[in-house]
């Protein structure tokens, strides 16, 4: 689905991003095609290195309706590449300003997803409060279940680097600890 408004992007290995002028922010998704279902990726550096070794992912990529920077490095990039300033749109933030807007206008959230191998037994949701104050189920789509695995695999990266959760850090500890011990 395609704005009837013409969109800016910036192309960024091999994928084109939208651009969100920085006044507007997570308000943008305010001025998205509400013809239909929309296929939008928020996207960060790793999601774009992927795409570079994952044909699936980049086909996908390629086909969204809409590609949003999401990681502060993409925005920087856009910014650097357009000579505008933009507005980074975080997907957690969508999910929830895009929740809030259909509870407002007593609208269902509808998203889909999981593993292909998984759909036929599990889809992935988080708990939510719809309009009329009832906990609910809001499934999570296969877009936002990738983003969170990325993040969570970046989040580990980032504490291996730091020796948090580390086997070899540990493993050095231990070491040291002993050869401490061995000299007294």
């Amino acid at each position: 689905m395609q704005s009837s408004n013409r969109r800016e992007k910036t192309s960024m290995l091999g994928q084109a991003i939208d651009h969100v002028p920085d006044d507007q922010g997570i308000l943008y998704l305010d001025h998205l095609d509400q013809s239909g279902p929309s296929s939008v990726f928020f996207c960060n550096v790793h999601m774009l290195t992927l795409a570079q070794s994952d044909p699936d992912l980049s086909a996908a990529m390629t086909g969204a309706d809409y590609i949003f920077a999401d990681g502060v490095p993409i925005k920087w990039l856009q910014q650097r590449l357009t000579g505008s300033r933009t507005a980074r749109v975080q997907g957690y933030e969508a999910v929830l300003y895009l929740c809030g807007k259909c509870a407002e206008n007593n609208e269902s959230v509808g998203v889909y997803g999981a593993r292909d191998e998984t759909l036929d037994r599990l889809v992935p949701f988080v708990w939510g409060i719809d309009a009329d104050g009832v906990l609910a189920r809001f499934v999570a789509s296969r877009e936002l279940v990738f983003a969170c695995r990325d993040r969570l695999n970046y989040w580990h990266a980032l504490q291996e680097l730091a020796g948090v959760q580390n086997y070899y850090v540990e493993e050095a500890v231990e070491r040291i600890i002993e050869e401490q011990r061995a000299a007294l």
